[in-house]
Parts: C-alpha cells; structure tokens; sequence
C-alpha cells in the first residue's frame, strides 16, 4: 500500500474520531451527564464556573457542534470517494477541508458556550 494511502486512511480515522468524540462530549455535557471537568467538553472559566453555566454552555454549543460533524462527515465521504476513483489531488484536499471545518467548528462551538456561560455567570451574579 502506498505511503501516501496510510497517511490519508490515518488522517480520515483521526477526524472522524475527532467529530465523534465532540458530538458525544457536547451532548453529554448538554443532557447533564458530564460534570463539568479538565479533559473533556467546551473547558473556559466561564464553562467551569458553575454546574449551571456549564450545562447552558453545552446546550448552546450543541447546534454548532451537530452541524460541524456533519459537514466534517460530508468532506471526509467525498475525500474517500475522491480516492476511490483515484484523484488523490482532491481526496487530498477534501481531507484537508474535513480538518479545517472539524477544527473552526471546534473553536465556534467553544466562542458560544463561553458566551452563554459568562451570560449565565451574570444572570446567577444579579440573583445574589
């Protein structure tokens, strides 16, 4: 098999792992399974200010998260499909788009769960 070959099967596993993991994390997080913690969710001090924040947080990031595993899913079909029918120029590029989109989804998910979690931080700050 052609080192190329591994190296993007390689690459494909990682995002789709990426996406999965997100996806599972986010909604846990959003359902109230995951407490707030170190290793796994949308992590920023406003997140991890509170049980309250935390959850609202999740659910916010949720929709953005959903929607970034499903566009991710999408290029990385393409990039397989693009290397099926051996144009390793565009399963190349497709793979390459699969990362970026998991990535900025990533970082949109984690910019609205931070705001809604400071919006909570203030909402629970005006109750005191």
């Amino acid at each position: 098999m052609d080192g190329g070959v591994v190296v993007g099967f390689v690459v494909v596993v990682v995002v789709l792992v990426g996406a999965t993991v997100a996806v599972r994390e986010v909604t846990r997080a959003a359902r109230g399974t995951l407490r707030p913690n170190q290793l796994a969710g949308m992590r920023t001090p406003a997140t991890l200010a509170s049980p309250e924040a935390w959850q609202a947080a999740h659910r916010a990031a949720q929709p953005v998260t959903d929607r970034t595993a499903s566009a991710t899913l999408v290029a990385v079909v393409a990039a397989v499909a693009a290397a099926v029918v051996g144009d390793p120029g565009w399963a190349f590029g497709l793979v390459l788009v699969s990362t970026l989109v998991l990535l900025a989804g990533t970082i949109a998910g984690g910019v609205v769960a931070h705001r809604e979690a400071l919006g909570v931080r203030k909402r629970e700050g005006e109750r005191r």
